[in-house]
């Protein structure tokens, strides 16, 4: 994402994900160039253009109107279970400090 909003509105970017939570870092770290260099290598975006083709949502045809809908709704599906996790760990951690303060007690 960080890539494709920089080559389209300067027309280059360059993206390096130095940390990730998904691999276990502490947190997210993103480096962006916005001209090339040879320092990190990495993913590059160049000239990319504003609207893609078929870009006017207008002019779609009904089956990718109906495709983007369908991903928009896996998408709130993820979400949902991610949520209900979180939910769930929440009340395990809650569950193991009532634990640990009855058995300090």
């Amino acid at each position: 994402m960080f890539g494709g909003v920089a080559s389209r509105r300067i027309g280059y970017g360059k993206v390096i994900l130095r940390k990730r939570i998904a691999l276990g870092d502490g947190g997210c770290e993103v480096a962006i160039y916005f001209k090339p260099t040879e320092e990190e290598d990495e993913i590059v975006y160049e000239d990319i253009p504003i609207t893609p083709e078929q870009g006017d949502p207008f002019n779609w045809e009904e089956d990718a109107i109906t495709a983007l809908n369908n991903e928009l709704r896996k998408s709130d599906e993820m979400v949902m279970e991610l949520l209900k996790e979180l939910e769930r760990l929440r009340e395990e951690v809650e569950e193991m400090k009532g634990n640990v303060s009855t058995s300090t007690s």
